[in-house]
């Protein structure tokens, strides 16, 4: 007796909802998954949505609440919200690091630059108070920071101060 090869085909029925992932056994699950999911996979989320969760989670509204009124869920409005602190602060990061160069009156710009941002990220300083209140010896016991270094930015800190107040 010798083996026989055969074949054996198996029709599984499911609801697609055009997730090549996904396998739904109920019509309405895959209803479901739909109207949660995005058109476009690539969506982005316009600028007017972070803003409206920023202020909606000032006003102390839970994610849950914002998720219904942006049509999202809950996790998704938290997404959206920890997405917006995290950009926020990086531009401000961002903003004061480049205050602090364009007002160093270095002739050197491209070395002051670096120094800044060696230090900035050396003491982890999130915003301009933070890096405000890095000591000079703090800063000269970095490698590539020298006496003079230090002095043109204080120098810039100081100009970086009055330009906030003004």
């Amino acid at each position: 007796m010798k083996p026989e090869r055969k074949i054996e085909i198996i029709k599984r029925y499911y609801w697609s909802c055009n997730n090549k992932d996904h396998r739904h056994l109920k019509k309405e699950t895959a209803i479901n998954c739909i109207e949660r999911e995005p058109k476009n996979k690539n969506y982005m989320v316009p600028e007017k949505i972070y803003k409206l969760v920023e202020k909606l989670r000032e006003q102390k509204f839970t994610f849950k609440e914002i998720g219904k009124r942006i049509n999202r869920s809950g996790s998704s409005a938290q997404q959206i919200y920890n997405k917006q602190m995290h950009r926020k602060e990086l531009s401000e990061s961002i903003n004061y690091i480049d205050n602090l160069i364009s007002l160093s009156n270095s002739k050197y710009v491209g070395v002051i630059s670096f120094r800044i941002r060696l230090i900035a990220n050396h003491y982890n300083s999130k915003n301009f108070s933070d890096f405000e209140s890095i000591t000079d010896s703090q800063m000269l016991n970095l490698r590539h920071v020298s006496i003079k270094n230090v002095k043109e930015i204080r120098t810039a800190i100081e100009e970086y101060k009055k330009k906030i107040k003004d």
